[in-house]
């Protein structure tokens, strides 16, 4: 079951709050055979948004922190996908995985004006 629009709104201000905390965007790609993990603490791929209810195997495994699939709505912010679904294969399209991109202040404004969309857009669905 992939997340709730409710629950997505929720992850990207989870999210957005995290950006005014940090200093610094941090990425990981760990590319050793059999134990592929990619996370950062700037992107929706930050393992500490993570909650019960966002948890993809609360019960079964309540120490991983995998969460929920996102719906082919949902974007994190830091996509540069413009179309198409989002709910898969976000790494390679991803702004601080490909591009580089560090600045905590121009992610803000990615984060803000994802926010607003999407709250705009949420009594259409």
């Amino acid at each position: 079951m992939p997340l709730t629009d409710e629950q997505y709104l929720q992850v990207l201000k989870s999210a957005r709050a995290v950006l005014d905390r940090i200093t610094e965007a941090h990425a990981f790609d760990d590319t050793t055979i059999g134990h592929k993990v990619t996370e950062s603490n700037v992107g929706l791929c930050n393992d500490g948004l993570t909650t019960k209810e966002t948890a993809k195997w609360p019960d079964e495994f309540p120490s991983r922190r995998s969460m929920k699939s996102l719906q082919a709505h949902h974007k994190c912010p830091l996509d540069k996908r413009t179309e198409g679904d989002f709910a898969w294969g976000c790494f390679y399209h991803c702004r601080v995985f490909q591009d580089g991109l560090s600045d905590i202040e121009e992610m803000k404004v990615l984060y803000d004006e994802a926010i607003a969309s999407f709250e705009k857009g949420m009594g259409k669905r």
